[in-house]
């Protein structure tokens, strides 16, 4: 700590965490048994690969918070390998802005590695945010086309309002399909192009 005449107090100091826990608010997915460090100053707070658990899946937390006059910002990248996306994940992901409708556009299950990157500016109140799936098996059912595709792999975005598909592939059986697209959520509804490519599908009560 430092106080010079005239000058504001400076502080740095460095925070180890043993079997910490916490949860933010904006994206309530509670992780637990957290070791890492932290380093805190006057103006910045810096989490350095803060690592812990949510159920059986390992969750990593790295990212700067700022405090500046105009207020606290913040930039957290939070990743999963192997993350169920289960009703926990879905709630989470629901607390986001303009998430629940396009997260259920989709109805994903199953597995995925997960990275999500928050950031907030001082001075304002908007979270900004990236969401960024890689499945590991998982399915999906898409509200345009009501059908599980099961064996996901492939990469799925969302971000406020919007979800992108890329070359996201299926497998079930002798069934396989490739899903291109993307679904805009705004407040004049629902919009997008779904592309969506298959082979060896039953036409059965399903379909």
């Amino acid at each position: 700590v430092t106080k010079e005449p005239e000058k504001r107090t400076e502080f740095d100091f460095e925070v180890s965490l043993k079997n910490a826990g916490f949860r933010y608010d904006k994206f309530p997915y509670a992780v637990t048994n957290a070791k890492g460090q932290i380093f805190v100053k006057r103006d910045t707070i810096e989490i350095a690969k803060v690592k812990g658990v949510h159920g059986k899946t390992e969750v990593t937390v790295d990212g700067t918070v700022s405090r500046k006059k105009l207020g606290t910002g913040f930039d957290l990248e939070i990743s999963a390998l192997g993350a169920m996306l289960d009703e926990d994940f879905q709630k989470a992901v629901e607390k986001l802005p303009k998430a629940h409708k396009v997260w259920k556009s989709f109805s994903p299950e199953g597995k995925a590695d997960i990275k999500l990157l928050l950031t907030k500016l001082p001075g304002t109140s908007d979270l900004d945010y990236s969401l960024t799936l890689k499945a590991h098996g998982m399915s999906i059912y898409p509200e345009a086309f009501p059908y599980r595709f099961r064996g996901i792999t492939g990469t799925t975005t969302v971000t406020p309002g919007h979800v992108v598909l890329k070359s996201v592939k299926a497998q079930n059986g002798k069934m396989t399909a490739v899903i291109s697209g993307d679904v805009i959520q705004d407040a004049n509804g629902e919009k997008g192009t779904l592309s969506i490519s298959a082979r060896n599908l039953s036409v059965d009560k399903e379909l």
